[in-house]
C-alpha cells in the first residue's frame, strides 16, 4: 500500500516563529506542501526572507490583487475563500486546513495512515484537544501545557468542573470548537469550510442536513488535532477583540451577523472581554481563569481521562529546520512581537503600556 500524498494550507497573521514552528511542524509530519495565507500581507517580506527556500512552502499575500475586490471583514470568510482556492489547484490527494495554531499529533507516517483508510470516504476528521497550563506555573514557552479533551457534558457537569465559568465552555468541556478540523480528499465538488467540507451539490442545505452528510461521508482518523487557542493570554484576548470588532464593523454597515457566527460559548467569552477593556488585570485574571488549571482541577480532569499529555516539541523541530534564525519561543517575545504587528488592536483592548 502506497502512502497518499497531503498538504496543508491555512490563513495566518501570527508573529513570525509561530509561523517557522508551524511550517516545520508540518513539514515533519511529511506534508508534500503547505500554503500560508499571509492575512497581513506586509509581513510577506519578513516571512519570505526568513524561509525562502524551504521546499513545498507557498506563500500567497492576501493583497487587494488575491481578493480581486473588497477583502471580507469576518476572518471566517477569508478562511474559507482562501481554503477552497488552494484546495482547487492542489496537487496532492488530501488537503487539510488548519489554523497556525493547530497543530496535527501523529507518531507515524500521515501519509500512510490516510491510505489505510481506504477509498470511499472523502472525509477525514480530526477531534481536537485543547491547550491548559497549569495555574501556578508562570506563562513562559509557546507549546508547554497539557491537553484538555472534548466529551459531552450536561451544564450539572460543567458546573461541577468550572462553578460559575460554566457558561465560558462549550457543551464538550472546551473554550474553543469541539467539532475538529477536516483532512478533506481533493478533486471532488466541495468548498472548504473552517472546520469541515461543503457539497456543492447542494449549496442550501440546512446546518441539520449538512450534519448528517457529514457523517455519512467522514471518518475520523485516531489522532488528536492540539489546538493552542492563542499562544499566549494576550494572543487569546487580541482573538475575541478581533471577532468583536469585525462584528462591529460588520453591523456599521447595516447589516446583519448571522446568528450561527459564535457559538454561544465563544459569544459569552467575547463580551467578558469585551466589558473589562481598559483593565489589563481584569483581563490576565479573566483568561488565567479559563485557560489553567489548579491542582485540584487538574486531578478531577485527570480522573475522568479528560487530559492528555504530549511530547509535542515544534520549537526544537524549527530550530532544526531553520538554524540560522536566532527564532525567541518564549512567551514575553511572541507578545512583542504582537504588539509591534498589531498595535491598533491592543489599543482596542486597553492593553496598551
Amino acid at each position: 500500500m502506497a502512502a497518499q500524498s497531503w498538504s496543508v494550507v491555512a490563513t495566518v497573521d501570527e508573529p513570525l516563529a509561530a509561523l517557522c514552528a508551524f511550517v516545520a511542524h508540518y513539514r515533519a509530519l511529511g506534508a508534500a506542501s503547505i500554503t500560508l495565507c499571509l492575512d497581513q500581507p506586509a509581513a510577506l517580506p519578513e516571512v519570505q526572507a526568513a524561509m525562502d527556500g524551504t521546499p513545498g512552502l507557498r506563500l500567497v499575500a492576501c493583497d487587494a490583487g488575491w481578493w480581486r475586490g473588497r477583502r471580507p471583514l469576518h476572518s471566517t470568510v477569508r478562511q474559507r475563500q482562501n481554503a477552497t482556492r488552494i484546495y482547487r489547484d492542489t496537487g496532492t490527494d488530501w488537503l487539510l486546513h488548519v489554523d497556525a495554531d493547530e497543530f496535527l499529533w501523529h507518531p507515524g507516517n500521515v501519509g500512510m495512515a490516510l491510505a489505510a483508510l481506504g477509498p470511499d470516504w472523502p472525509v477525514v476528521r480530526l477531534s481536537p484537544a485543547e491547550r491548559v497550563r497549569v495555574a501556578e506555573a508562570s506563562e513562559n514557552e509557546l507549546f508547554e501545557g497539557w491537553f484538555r479533551l472534548p466529551r459531552l457534558m450536561s451544564l450539572a457537569t460543567l458546573t461541577e468542573l468550572y462553578g460559575a465559568d460554566a457558561c465560558f465552555f462549550n457543551g464538550e468541556g472546551l473554550l474553543s470548537h469541539a467539532r475538529g478540523k477536516c483532512f478533506t480528499r481533493t478533486g471532488l465538488p466541495l468548498t472548504i469550510g473552517v472546520h469541515q467540507p461543503f457539497s456543492q451539490d447542494h449549496p442550501d442545505m440546512s446546518p441539520a442536513d449538512h450534519r448528517s452528510w457529514l457523517d455519512a461521508v467522514a471518518i475520523r482518523l485516531a489522532a488528536p488535532l492540539v489546538h493552542f487557542d492563542g499562544f499566549t493570554t494576550l494572543h487569546w484576548l487580541l482573538k475575541l477583540v478581533g471577532r468583536s470588532e469585525a462584528d462591529r464593523s460588520i453591523r456599521a454597515r447595516g447589516r446583519q451577523i448571522p446568528a450561527e457566527r459564535h457559538a454561544p460559548a465563544r459569544l459569552a467569552q467575547m463580551q467578558a472581554v469585551n466589558a473589562a477593556r481598559g483593565d489589563p488585570a481584569a483581563l490576565s485574571a479573566f483568561a488565567t481563569r479559563l485557560r489553567s488549571l489548579d491542582a485540584a482541577r487538574h486531578r478531577n480532569l485527570a480522573a475522568r481521562g479528560l487530559l492528555l499529555s504530549l511530547p509535542i516539541d515544534p520549537v526544537t523541530t524549527a530550530r532544526a529546520q531553520f538554524p540560522a534564525l536566532d527564532l525567541d519561543f518564549t512567551a514575553a517575545g511572541f507578545d512583542a512581537a504582537l504588539r509591534r504587528a498589531r498595535p491598533e488592536l491592543v489599543a482596542l483592548a486597553g492593553l496598551s503600556r
